[in-house]
């Protein structure tokens, strides 16, 4: 049975996983990040008034918008399993790429689909996953030389997160790698361009024009802006910890390892390794210029992991999965949190799933609390 479905086993551990630590934090309120509140405000008043309201700049229409009937009707238990759904859609997609592209399917399936960044965030109302599951069947659409569909779901990731427009030129870099043709490149360009401009109307006519909504992104992101000092800090921190010092250490081993291999693959165009060169160094600087989560780094996982399945060995992915997987359990941090102030030093302390969980009901409680002063606030002008 398992024989004739490759992965199929694989593909259940990760989704009774999936389900253990996600089903019992439904009713957890919408997520720990204040943001995830935002949304649910937005799509809450989306839902009532029948008009589109940003939950903040520079917008993020799709999310808000397919979240309107989740929040209006069913509340954080809807929204939060509505992201739930998709993330098991991301697993299957994700399933069909590594046996199709996979050297070592097995733990390129486990790396991605039991990820840090994934399973925290596979049970809150925020847009991370929506938008992978639409970057990783780009990617699968692509590999399949299929520039329309590549080209729409490129356009619906940057309809969820317009950041990751960026994801379009490794996409654009896989097409190029398969044939001498330019009218797929067009293709992709074209459809993408017409799908996130489509997506992104509401945002534009609500803020009044591409004019005005462009100063008031400007004002909003120069408003979280960090020191270049505390940037560069931010950045290396929160990129060691996308997927864990472990994940970090042993990934930049295998590239310096195999480096002449990764040279040779790049000489002969090799699709995943020419789409992660290119995808790596734009998803850098991006996240340079605003570190302020880790999840930021999120597109760029799928063609980093599938770059480096292309190049190691089956021990080292092996090693790669086991430290990816593990900082959901613990997190071996390499500073020592002291307020706002920080130190080296080796701090063991709960993984990522507990870690989020205690977030989440922070947040919960600090968003009940604060839901009990704005009535008191309301009573006292009447």
């Amino acid at each position: 049975m398992f024989t004739k479905h490759p992965l199929l086993a694989e593909l259940l551990i990760a989704l009774v996983l999936l389900l253990a630590i996600s089903v019992p934090v439904l009713s957890w309120g919408y997520g720990g990040d204040p943001d995830a509140w935002s949304v649910a405000r937005s799509s809450q008043s989306i839902w009532e008034s029948g008009r589109y309201t940003s939950s903040r700049l520079p917008g993020y229409p799709l999310h808000e918008l397919l979240n309107a009937p989740l929040v209006g009707m069913g509340g954080c238990v809807a929204s939060n399993a509505g992201t739930l759904l998709i993330t098991v859609a991301l697993a299957l997609v994700w399933r069909r790429i590594a046996v199709r592209e996979g050297r070592h399917p097995r733990w390129l399936f486990f790396s991605l689909a039991l990820a840090p960044l994934v399973l925290p965030n596979a049970s809150v109302t925020m847009d991370y996953l929506w938008s992978l599951l639409c970057v990783v069947a780009a990617v699968d659409a692509a590999l399949r030389k299929r520039a329309l569909v590549a080209g729409v779901l490129a356009g619906c990731a940057a309809g969820f997160r317009p950041s990751n427009l960026s994801m379009a030129l490794p996409l654009m870099a896989i097409l190029w790698t398969q044939g001498t043709s330019k009218r797929p490149l067009f293709v992709f360009a074209v459809t993408t361009a017409v799908t996130f401009l489509t997506a992104f109307l509401p945002v534009l006519i609500t803020s009044g024009g591409p004019i005005d909504w462009l100063i008031a992104t400007s004002i909003q992101m120069s408003d979280v802006h960090p020191a270049f000092g505390d940037r560069i800090i931010d950045f290396s921190y929160r990129l060691v910890y996308a997927l864990g010092p472990g994940a970090f250490m042993t990934g930049g081993f295998i590239l310096i390892r195999r480096k002449t291999v990764v040279a040779d693959r790049l000489r002969q165009r090799d699709p995943i390794l020419v789409a992660a060169s290119v995808a790596i160094p734009v998803a850098l600087l991006q996240f340079f210029l605003l570190p302020l989560d880790r999840a930021y780094l999120l597109p760029l996982i799928p063609f980093l992991l599938l770059a480096l399945d292309r190049v190691a060995s089956g021990k080292e992915m092996v090693m790669l999965a086991f430290m990816i997987v593990s900082l959901n359990i613990l997190n071996p941090d390499l500073v020592v949190h002291m307020g706002k102030k920080s130190i080296p030093g080796l701090n063991i302390h709960d993984g990522r799933i507990l870690e989020s969980w205690k977030e989440r009901k922070e947040r919960m409680d600090l968003e009940r609390l604060r839901g009990l002063r704005d009535r008191e606030i309301s009573r006292s002008f009447r």
